[in-house]
């Protein structure tokens, strides 16, 4: 929800909708930022605990 509140302000800067005389420079910066909350935000929710569990996954114990 955070990243859909942030690109949400961020998307005006990449339409040009802010009509600043020089906004057109800010589309390739609103262009990266909406990517990156777009690709860390599944990232963090499903990747990063999953590779978590793959590495920190605990060996049964040997009786002998």
């Amino acid at each position: 929800m955070d990243a859909a509140t942030r690109i949400s302000w961020v998307d005006p800067a990449r339409d040009d909708g802010l009509n600043l005389v020089n906004a057109g420079r800010l589309r390739p910066l609103a262009t990266v930022v909406i990517g990156g909350l777009l690709t860390s935000t599944p990232l963090n929710l499903f990747v990063l605990p999953a590779l978590y569990l793959a590495v920190n996954r605990k060996q049964p114990e040997q009786r002998s």
